[in-house]
C-alpha cells in the first residue's frame, strides 16, 4: 500500500535514516492514514536520546524543534501547517522490541499501529487493521490494565465510536462499564479537555449518551445526568436530557456553542415542581447560568469561556420574547448583552425551540428572522458602541467639579438614554446638554 505524506514528513524520515535510525509512525496518525482522513498531528517513536532527535528533527529543515516533555522524552517539532511529536522509546533495545513496548502501552487497538516510511511496512500486533475494517474500537489487552493504566482511555473510547462511528466491542464494554468510578482519579482539566472533543464531533449525542449509560456521566458532570426523565410540560414528548441531546447535534461545532448547547438546561434540576405553576421549570435559565460558571470552573476550562457559554445559557429564552415586546430600545439592550455572541444566541434559541415543538417552531423561526433583520438594522445605523459619547475626564472638564459618584452615575443616565435612542452614539455636544440638565451642573 503507497502512503501518501507531506514532504516535511518525508524529509524528517529521510534524515533519521540518513543517521541510521528507524522512524515509526505511530497512534492516530497511522489509523487516519489507513482511513484516508486527515492528519492534523503526526506521532513518531525512536530509538534515540531526546537530544538526537532534537539535532536530527533540526536537521530535517523543520522550522521549530522544541522539547515537549523532557519527563516522557518526546519533542514537538512543526514546518508550515505540519506538526507533531517525536517519543524517545526504550534506549537499550532492538527497534523492534521498543516498538512492540510502546504498543503493548496504547489505549485501543485501532491506535496501536504503527507504520515504518521507509518499506511502507505497518505494525500490528493487537489486530487494529482488522478492527478497523470491522469499525470495532477495542481496549488493548487486557483491558482492565488499560484502563486502570490511565482511566481517560474511557471517556476516547466512547469518543473514538463516535467520531468513527464505530461499534464498541462488547468486552471493552463491560470494563468500562464496572470502571467509571476510576475517572474520578483524573485531573478535571483532562476530563475538560476530552469532553470538548466530543463536543466538537459532528454529532455528538451518541457519544454522550454513551457516557450518560456507562455512568460515566454521573461521575464527571452530574447537573447533566440529572436530566435523564426530567419531565413536567404534558406537551413535551421528550425529557430534559433527549432534548439537550438534540439541541447539541443541531448546532454548529464550534467550542461556545455546543458547551451552551450541552449546558443550557441544567437549572431544570435545581427548579422545585410547582404544580400550579402556569410555567415548567420557570427561572431555570438564571439557575443554569450560575451552575455553568461552576461546571466549566471545575472542568478548568478558562474564566472566559465560563463566562461566555453562561451568559449565552441565561439570555437563551430571550430572541423567543413576544414580537409585539420587541422596541428598539430592548434590542438594542439585547445587542449590548450578548456582545460577539449574538448570532450564537439566535442559533440556540432556535435550537432549542425546534428540539421541543419542530412542527410548531416555524412561529418562533420567522420571529426570530425579524428580530435578526432589526438588529442588523440598529447595528448598520448606530454600530455596536452603546456607551456614554461622554468619559469621566469630559465630564470633570465640563463641570469643573471634583471626581466623585456623580460621574458614574450621569455616564449611567447617558448610556440609558443612547439605549432608547433618545441620544446618538458619539453626539457629545447634546450630551453634554443632558448630562447638565440631569447634574444640575
Amino acid at each position: 500500500m503507497d502512503f501518501a505524506v507531506p514532504a516535511t514528513i518525508a524529509h524528517l524520515d529521510r534524515a533519521f535514516q540518513n543517521a541510521g535510525l528507524r522512524l515509526f509512525m505511530v497512534g492516530g496518525s497511522v489509523r487516519d492514514l489507513l482511513l484516508r482522513r486527515p492528519i492534523h498531528d503526526f506521532d513518531f517513536s525512536v530509538v534515540a536520546s531526546l537530544e538526537e532527535i532534537q539535532a536530527i528533527a533540526g536537521s530535517a529543515g523543520c522550522e521549530s524543534v522544541f522539547v515537549q516533555s523532557e519527563k516522557f522524552g518526546i519533542a514537538g517539532f512543526g514546518h508550515g501547517s505540519v506538526h507533531g511529536q517525536i517519543r524517545s522509546i526504550a534506549a537499550g533495545r532492538t527497534p523492534d522490541e521498543a516498538l512492540a513496548q510502546d504498543l503493548s502501552e496504547r489505549d485501543l487497538t485501532i491506535n496501536s499501529m504503527a507504520l515504518e516510511l521507509r518499506t511502507s511496512n505497518v505494525t500490528d500486533l493487537f489486530g487494529g487493521r482488522n478492527d478497523l475494517a470491522s469499525r470495532i474500537v477495542r481496549f488493548v489487552p487486557d483491558q482492565y490494565r488499560t484502563i486502570k493504566t490511565d482511566p481517560i482511555r474511557m471517556i476516547r473510547a466512547l469518543r473514538f465510536s463516535a467520531e468513527l462511528d464505530f461499534v464498541l466491542e462488547a468486552h471493552s464494554a463491560k470494563a468500562i462499564r464496572s470502571s467509571a468510578h476510576l475517572i474520578n482519579d483524573v485531573a478535571r482539566e483532562r476530563i475538560g479537555g476530552e469532553l470538548e472533543r466530543i463536543l466538537l464531533v459532528p454529532s455528538p449525542s451518541a457519544a454522550v449518551r454513551a457516557l450518560a449509560d456507562f455512568k460515566l456521566l454521573d461521575e464527571m458532570l452530574p447537573e447533566v445526568s440529572a436530566l435523564v426523565g426530567l419531565r413536567r410540560d404534558p406537551s413535551h414528548t421528550i425529557d430534559a436530557f433527549d432534548h439537550t441531546l438534540a439541541v447539541l447535534d443541531s448546532v454548529p461545532a464550534k467550542r461556545l456553542i455546543r458547551w451552551a448547547a450541552l449546558l443550557h438546561d441544567v437549572g431544570k434540576a435545581r427548579i422545585p415542581d410547582e404544580p400550579d405553576s402556569r410555567v415548567a421549570f420557570a427561572g431555570h435559565e438564571g439557575a443554569g447560568a450560575g451552575l455553568v460558571l461552576d461546571i466549566l470552573a471545575r472542568l478548568a476550562l478558562g474564566r472566559g469561556v465560563a463566562v461566555r457559554v453562561s451568559k449565552l445559557v441565561s439570555q437563551r429564552a430571550r430572541p423567543l420574547d413576544d414580537e409585539a415586546a420587541w422596541t428598539d430600545g430592548s434590542i438594542r439592550r439585547l445587542i449590548v448583552d450578548a456582545g460577539a455572541d449574538l448570532d450564537d444566541l439566535f442559533v440556540l434559541s432556535l435550537a432549542a425551540a425546534r428540539a421541543y415543538s419542530p412542527s410548531g417552531s416555524e412561529a418562533s423561526f420567522r420571529s426570530v428572522q425579524k428580530l435578526q433583520a432589526r438588529c442588523e438594522r440598529i447595528l448598520g445605523r448606530d454600530g455596536r458602541e452603546f456607551t456614554s459619547p461622554l468619559n469621566g475626564d469630559e465630564l470633570i472638564e465640563m463641570t469643573g467639579w471634583e471626581p466623585g459618584p456623580w460621574i458614574a452615575e450621569t455616564k449611567a443616565y447617558l448610556r440609558e438614554l443612547v439605549l432608547e435612542g433618545a441620544l446618538r452614539p458619539g453626539d457629545k455636544a447634546r450630551a453634554k446638554d443632558l448630562g447638565a440638565k440631569y447634574i444640575g451642573a
